[in-house]
Order: structure tokens, then sequence, then C-alpha cells
């Protein structure tokens, strides 16, 4: 993999996932390494998460404002300058396709996407509608998954 990933240097990778925290989880080591290597990254989420579970007193903020404060503090300290959270709608991403042409628009000219594994990691439907959209399209793509790259 140090081979393959060095020869990203000064490439254009795109890192999508469906909820924020999710880029950070699954790919934070990839994208701080990437940007080590000068790589051009944008990090995008498809929407705010807004339809997860909280555990925390929200005091009065809403689950979504929540996670995109997290998600900027985040990619702050990651050291990415390029970043997008859309507001499809959480939870219901593969009963739609309204995401599905400024997502691909997005992909054009990127020389690498990286996204979750065919089984979303959790088995989450937002996580499994992405994937199998990102295998429809002609890009070469890393997913992420507990065990690695794939």
């Amino acid at each position: 993999m140090v081979t393959t990933i060095s020869k990203l240097k000064n490439k254009k990778v795109l890192v999508i996932f469906p909820h924020p925290d999710d880029e950070t989880v699954m790919a934070g080591g990839l994208i701080q390494k990437l940007i080590s290597l000068e790589a051009n990254i944008s990090v995008v989420c498809l929407t705010s998460g807004d339809q997860g579970k909280i555990h925390i007193h929200g005091r009065g903020r809403s689950l979504g404002e929540i996670r995109r404060q997290e998600f900027f503090t985040a990619i702050k300290r990651l050291g990415v300058d390029q970043y997008e959270i859309f507001n499809f709608p959480d939870g219901r991403l593969k009963n739609t396709k309204v995401w599905h042409a400024p997502i691909r628009e997005l992909l054009r000219g990127r020389d690498l996407v990286v996204s979750y594994d065919p089984t979303g990691v959790t088995g989450h439907p937002d996580h499994i509608a992405l994937t199998k959209f990102l295998h429809q399209q002609p890009i070469k793509l890393w997913q992420v998954a507990p065990t690695g790259i794939i």
C-alpha cells in the first residue's frame, strides 16, 4: 500500500461519505497521509446526519447542527481545505436519486475516490446506497473497511 499511496502525490482525491464523522472514523489517517503527499483532497458528506441518535444533551442545538460543527472541527484538525456537507435526506439516500447528478459532477476529474466498502461497514442503508452508486461510476475507488483499504 505504501507504494500505491506515494503515487498519489499531487493527485485529486475525493473522500465521500454519507454522514459527518464517517470520513474521520473511516479515513482520517488516510486523509492525513494524502495531505502529507500534497494530494488535492476534497471531503464531502451527503447528509448532515440529523436523523441519528443523540446521546448527549444538545443544549438547544439540533443533532444536525452538532454533527456539522463536529465535522468542521475535525476537517480543520485534519488540515483539509476543500469540504462540503450536502443536505440530502439522512436515512433515505436509497429511496431517492436526487443526489446522483450533483455527486456525479463531483467525481469528474478525480484521480481517486475514497468511500465505504460494499457492506457499508455497519450495514447502514445510506452507506450501502452510496457504495452501490459509486460502483456504477467510471472511477478509481478505494473502499475503506475495518480491515483496511480494499
